[in-house]
Formats: C-alpha cells, sequence, structure tokens
C-alpha cells in the first residue's frame, strides 16, 4: 500500500475539444537508495450536457513505471476510471475518482502482472 500526500505524480491536461482533454502524468519518488517513477497518458472523455471541465468524465489510460534499487524493472500498465470534476471556485474544482487497472509482468521477466484497484483525490486548476 502507498498514500503519498502531497501527490507523488502531476497531470496536465491538454484540451482537445470541449469533450476530450489528453493528460500526460510524471511522477518520481525516491526514497533509502530506491527510486520509483510512474509516466502515463490519459485521454478524458467529458460527458455530454457537462460544462466544459466539470461533471463526470472516463479516463483510459496506459502507462509505463519503473523501480531501481536492487535492479531496474520497468513495467507497463492500462486501465480505466470513472469520475467527476465538481466546481469549488471560479478556476478551481474538485477531483474524484474510482480507477481499476492492470500492470503487465516486468521487463526482464522479473515480477508478475497484477490488478490494481483504486482511488484519486485531486485538485484541477483551469486557465482562463
Amino acid at each position: 500500500t502507498t498514500v503519498a500526500i502531497p501527490s507523488a505524480s502531476i497531470r496536465v491536461g491538454f484540451y482537445v475539444n470541449p469533450m476530450l482533454s489528453i493528460e500526460p502524468r510524471v511522477g518520481l519518488v525516491v526514497s533509502s537508495g530506491n527510486s520509483a517513477y510512474v509516466t502515463s497518458l490519459s485521454a478524458l472523455v467529458h460527458f455530454r450536457g457537462s460544462p466544459v471541465g466539470m461533471g463526470p468524465y472516463l479516463r483510459p489510460f496506459a502507462g509505463i513505471n519503473g523501480y531501481s534499487g536492487a535492479g531496474d524493472i520497468h513495467q507497463t500498465s492500462v486501465g480505466v476510471g470513472l469520475g467527476t470534476t465538481v466546481n469549488l471556485v471560479s478556476e478551481l474544482a474538485g477531483r474524484f475518482e474510482a480507477n481499476v487497472g492492470h500492470a503487465f509482468a516486468a521487463s526482464g521477466g522479473s515480477g508478475n502482472s497484477y490488478n490494481v484497484i483504486g482511488a484519486n483525490i485531486g485538485l484541477s486548476y483551469f486557465i482562463r
């Protein structure tokens, strides 16, 4: 179990149109000689009828995670999230999401594949 407060990663969203935005994500965690990184690309599909950036969304994603320390391991993953964005103040929104994912066996045959169930709570800042 890993809990990172504040988040160990950051996402930046780019709107393609009012119903679709693309979100690259990067993160880095370093502790006692070990490090881990996460990269992913998400496509947020915003449901029709919501103001831009607000309301429910579906978030398919794919990524590459890596770990170093006793040996380097690189692992690919895919998944999907379902969430909602709620306006807090003019340019700031709260984001709440439940997601499921699958990580495939690591490169070099080390490690196993596994499933992940997760939840994200975050903030979205909109530049207008």
